[in-house]
């Protein structure tokens, strides 16, 4: 029997719908909101979140932006301390692909941990580190103390900041678009649509 015949034989439909169905799965977020507004002091006890680790740009910050958007910044502060009137053990990190290559964008991730008040800034020495790579949620988790189980790995990218926190083992959170933000043209015409 020809080589071509046996493998026709031997492959079945499932076997090419499983890398396709894996990868979807890596790309379903446990939870999702339009924004950050969504996660809520009630949703991180009831979920048993310890940690909420935020992607930057498209989640608190403007694509190719430096400054967090206020409203955001201040739910995040609140959230914080709120949880922490409770005497709930809770921490926030921000896991950015941006490479910390320049003063200017090493200045703008300590704003924007000032403004959040987080805990730790991780991004990505190599570009093995970077997202879609679990590398940095795992590295955040160990850093705090946190078991990855009890992390909220918060983005809007599927398949960028939703799949390295499932890769990783945390929960994930999608959040479509910015408090009064809209995306960049090229998001709105490819990635989006994809995402929905």
């Amino acid at each position: 029997e020809s080589r071509p015949s046996r493998l026709s034989k031997n492959l079945e439909i499932n076997d090419v719908l499983n890398p396709i169905e894996a990868f979807l799965q890596l790309c379903t977020p446990s939870f999702s909101a339009s924004n950050l507004m969504g996660i809520t002091a009630e949703f991180i006890r009831q979920n048993n979140i310890h940690a909420v680790f935020l992607d930057a740009e498209g989640t608190f910050v403007k694509t190719w932006g430096t400054l967090p958007h206020i409203q955001l910044a201040e739910h995040m502060r609140s959230l914080k301390a709120e949880l922490a009137t409770e005497g709930y053990d809770f921490k926030t990190a921000i896991v950015t692909n941006r490479k910390m290559g320049n003063l200017a964008t090493f200045t703008a991730a300590q704003c924007w941990a000032q403004e959040l008040n987080a805990d730790l800034v991780v991004s990505p020495l190599f570009p093995e580190w970077r997202k879609p790579k679990p590398f940095m949620v795992n590295l955040g988790a160990e850093q705090l103390g946190i078991p990855v189980e009890q992390v909220l790995m918060v983005g809007d990218k599927l398949t960028g900041d939703v799949v390295a926190g499932n890769r990783a083992g945390a929960k994930t959170f999608y959040v479509e678009e910015m408090v009064g933000e809209q995306d960049l043209l090229g998001d709105q015409i490819f990635r989006r649509p994809l995402e929905r």
